[in-house]
């Protein structure tokens, strides 16, 4: 969470830094949703943007002829505005991948509370809530309710099962050991039994049974971050809801910001952004995966698309940045 203060008239004005929902996603400016699968952002032969598309005139305009289609301002007045693809399957932000681990280490994988007894979450919530407190001294509570958590093998509030929560090595997915330790033994012989017949019909199957792991996809961590109470999210030490940390719409820039560039030698195609270049695939990608939920597609089959759409939106993420090769949107793809 991050505070500031800004002058307007002379008035020292504060505002604060938080994380966008899915409401502020879906309603900022005009925010038109684009779904529109396309091999390219114009219609040919007269190049104009296609509806739906990632170069949609409510968007905004990148040349001086052009008019936006939301305010009817040309370029020179028009900053643009912004829209949003909406996933079919959520996905974690590159941005805020490590706080979403973090946030899924402090709560219960069962019924989503913090993981502190009812006498430290009270001693904790007094000690962010003190209207003196230092920033020093709220962070250094927030770092013990964090440890406190991470320690924690059982749900004071369920008493369900709790392990260690951590990232995949190489990868964009988290998993919850729920079996660690030799606490567990008892319990994890007990589930192994239930597939003692299925791995004798199927060799491969044993080995896999001796590391036993809880898969915190998307679906998943959206569905356990949705739950978890208002108060329990404030010892999350997060600028808003925990569920707003993943990706359900990704906002797509102005048009004015990635422009479209219009090739001289023989006028019949335009050299796109990276920025949107990459939307475009992302929409193709999610097109797919909608077509594989409506039609009853195979589940391996379906979680490749879903893992594309996961690491094509981390390249948005990156490329938007300028993570990737020092600045974002360097236009370098082409269309015909």
């Amino acid at each position: 969470m991050r505070k500031a203060r800004a002058t307007s008239g002379g008035v020292s004005v504060p505002f604060l830094f938080s994380l966008l929902s899915l409401q502020a996603t879906s309603t900022l400016q005009s925010s038109p949703p684009l779904s529109s699968p396309r091999t390219s952002p114009t219609q040919i032969p007269d190049r104009r943007p296609a509806p739906n598309g990632v170069l949609d005139p409510r968007l905004g305009v990148s040349t001086k002829p052009a008019t936006c289609a939301t305010c009817g301002h040309a370029l020179a007045t028009c900053a643009g505005h912004f829209g949003y693809i909406r996933l079919q399957l959520p996905v974690f932000h590159l941005g805020f991948f490590r706080a979403t681990l973090a946030a899924l280490q402090c709560v219960c994988k069962t019924c989503s509370r913090v993981l502190l007894a009812p006498e430290e979450r009270a001693r904790a919530l007094r000690a962010l809530r003190a209207p003196r407190a230092e920033r020093a001294a709220r962070a250094a509570a927030l770092k013990r309710v964090a440890e406190r958590c991470r320690r924690a093998r059982a749900c004071p509030h369920c008493g369900a099962a709790n392990g260690p929560v951590k990232k995949v090595p190489g990868s964009l997915k988290i998993v919850h050991d729920v079996w660690a330790g030799k606490h567990m033994a008892v319990g994890l012989a007990g589930y192994t039994a239930e597939f003692v017949g299925a791995a004798a019909a199927n060799e491969a199957l044993a080995p896999h049974l001796r590391r036993l792991a809880d898969d915190l996809h998307p679906l998943r961590a959206l569905a356990l971050l949705s739950s978890v109470p208002d108060a329990d999210a404030e010892l999350l030490g997060l600028a808003g809801r925990p569920e707003h940390l993943i990706l359900t719409h990704l906002p797509v820039p102005p048009v004015c910001i990635r422009p479209s560039v219009e090739l001289d030698a023989g006028g019949a195609g335009t050299t796109e952004d990276d920025v949107t270049m990459k939307l475009m695939v992302i929409i193709d990608v999610n097109d797919i995966v909608r077509k594989g939920l409506a039609e009853g597609a195979a589940v391996p089959a379906l979680m490749e698309h879903w893992d594309f759409l996961q690491v094509q939106a981390a390249m948005c993420v990156c490329v938007f940045f300028g993570w990737v090769g020092g600045r974002g949107g360097g236009g370098g793809g082409g269309q015909e």
